[in-house]
């Protein structure tokens, strides 16, 4: 068998609202150094991509616009809802840049 002399992994984190991507990375990156056995060199590139996380209010005004809507589209059935989670840059940027309310849903077909 031959042993590859070097390994690479690409890292994609989902982060939630109160953590900082910046101080989340340096975690990382200190624990990754810190298992590493002393003969490896770690080496770590950050790409530059990263999102503030975002936690939206389904019970404001967009949230309540958004079940108005629904609710009319699908005959008077009132939208199934749960709480999810994910890193959207731009739900971000659009509250702190614009200070609108922002609602994020997906749609399916009613069974």
């Amino acid at each position: 068998a031959v042993l590859p002399h070097m390994a690479h992994a690409k890292v994609g984190i989902r982060i939630v609202p109160d953590q900082k991507p910046d101080k989340v990375l340096d975690q990382l990156e200190s624990y990754v150094r810190q298992i590493a056995p002393k003969y490896v060199n770690v080496s770590v590139t950050r790409l530059g991509m990263k999102a503030e996380p975002v936690a939206l209010d389904a019970q404001g005004v967009a949230g309540r616009v958004v079940r108005e809507i629904l609710t009319e589209a699908f005959d008077g059935k009132p939208p199934i809802e749960f709480k999810v989670g994910g890193t959207i840059p731009i739900a971000a940027v659009i509250r702190s840049e614009l200070g609108a309310e922002v609602q994020l849903l997906s749609v399916t077909a009613p069974t």
